[in-house]
């Protein structure tokens, strides 16, 4: 039962993080296949070339603009039996930071894709970036059975840092979608062994089940697709054995088999096929996740950090009226795509709404009493609870393009998801002043 349980782990984890079909570095079994399919000769060669790109590019700065350039390392790290990580970290090279941040990033992405992002954060903050690949992933080595084989991946990140005597309140946790479910249940592992370390969940969801029959089954081109593909596999299943048996002859199978191929994709009964695969599927992959250690609910593990220890975005619409509080909302459109708002971390977080609903209740009766400082304090923590929501862009959008909800309390404006981020990391750091800084950027 261990063995069929690691093989369904296996195959539902190549769907969840199909960051493993990448195909950079060795080409290998599913990878080879997905890789010589779905890209052309000159693709892969552009994906195997990115990290020599991003060098070339920061020797060129080291030359021509020093200001861009950093300090960067790679090593392909052992982090247990069999598992090796492709781990980067960079830094400004006029800085010697003391601080850290830890980044990891969503099902389909590695770290490749975002290498001139680590590098601006790298000019921009005082901080230690740490990016890598998990198992699988690239150029990283090792197997994926569960969702506990990639939190075990990301908590060795951050405790490798402590074993070498960085102090865990030193450390910043940062997630990208799917991996923002990976990071915070990293984080609170690591703050139930007494370790102080932080998380800002970027844009994801409460709970990977849920979300994955809403992307595949709630999107009508996903569906089709599904129930297309589900038939066809099911007339086999049914087919194939009759005609094995003898019942029929192989030219009827034959001739059943393209009937069937085309009903499918023929109105009336493709409809037919909705009602009665469709729900066998979303059965069938509900099973097959929790059977293969695929759930990742996480609602109740982000609850459980300490407010201050913790912060998360998502993308939403901002509606028409204005808070009688905060003031007006931004006017931008912004819609996630791939993780819909009604399946966010942000939705589920009932705690948080209470408590923003106990701030507002506090907030009245100080202005009606006339304390000022008080109202000042609690528009503040009102504020940081209600800006995690963005607008602007969506799933995939670059944080300095989105955009908060509300304008700042004293910087009178409203804040760049950049921003927003670097002001949880680096809450020194000046990045919510009056007028919005010059940040340099690694282009």
């Amino acid at each position: 039962m261990n063995f069929l349980k690691k093989g369904i782990g296996i195959i539902v984890g190549k769907i969840v993080l199909r960051a493993q079909l990448i195909p950079i570095g060795e080409l290998r079994g599913l990878k080879w296949i997905w890789g010589k399919l779905f890209y052309t000769a000159a693709q892969r060669a552009k994906l195997n070339g990115l990290w020599v790109e991003f060098v070339k590019k920061n020797h060129e700065h080291k030359i021509m603009q020093k200001e861009l350039a950093i300090e960067v390392q790679r090593e392909l790290l052992p982090a247990a039996r069999g598992v090796k990580l492709d781990t980067v970290e960079m830094f400004a090279q006029n800085k010697d930071p003391k601080e850290y941040i830890v980044y990891g990033w969503g099902r389909s992405d590695c770290y490749e894709f975002y290498l001139h992002r680590l590098a601006t954060d790298a000019l921009n903050l005082n901080k230690r970036i740490i990016t890598f690949n998990f198992r699988g992933v690239a150029r990283s080595q090792g197997q994926v059975y569960s969702e506990q084989d990639l939190i075990n991946d990301y908590v060795f990140q951050v405790k490798r840092l402590i074993s070498q005597g960085v102090p865990a309140n030193r450390i910043k946790c940062y997630g990208h979608s799917l991996c923002g479910a990976i990071a915070t249940k990293a984080v609170l592992r690591l703050r139930n062994a007494g370790y102080d370390v932080q998380i800002y969940n970027d844009r994801s969801f409460a709970n990977l089940i849920d979300t994955s029959v809403a992307l595949y089954f709630n999107r009508p081109s996903s569906r089709a697709r599904l129930v297309n593909i589900g038939s066809l596999i099911l007339g086999a299943a049914l087919l194939f054995p009759v005609a094995a048996l003898g019942m029929v002859t192989l030219l009827e199978a034959a001739s059943i088999a393209l009937l069937l191929t085309a009903s499918v994709f023929w109105k009336p009964t493709h409809a037919l096929y909705d009602k009665i695969v469709a729900p066998l599927l979303e059965r069938g992959m509900r099973n097959a996740m929790i059977y293969g250690g695929w759930v990742l609910d996480v609602v109740d593990n982000y609850k459980t950090l300490p407010r201050e220890s913790r912060c998360h975005t998502v993308v939403k619409p901002p509606v028409a009226t204005t808070s009688k509080f905060l003031g007006k909302r931004a006017t931008h459109p912004g819609q996630d795509k791939v993780i819909p708002y009604e399946y966010s971390l942000h939705r589920h977080l009932s705690h948080d709404k209470q408590h923003r609903r106990d701030l507002k209740t506090k907030l009245s009766k100080a202005k009606s009493k006339g304390k000022n400082e008080r109202v000042e304090v609690l528009k503040k923590m009102l504020l940081k609870q209600s800006n995690g929501k963005m607008t602007n862009g969506g799933h995939m959008t670059d944080p300095k393009e989105l955009v908060t909800w509300y304008k700042g309390v004293h910087s009178k404006r409203h804040l760049s998801g950049q921003e927003h981020f670097y002001d949880f990391v680096e809450p020194n750091g000046n990045h919510t002043s009056r007028f919005s800084r010059r940040y340099k950027s690694f282009s």
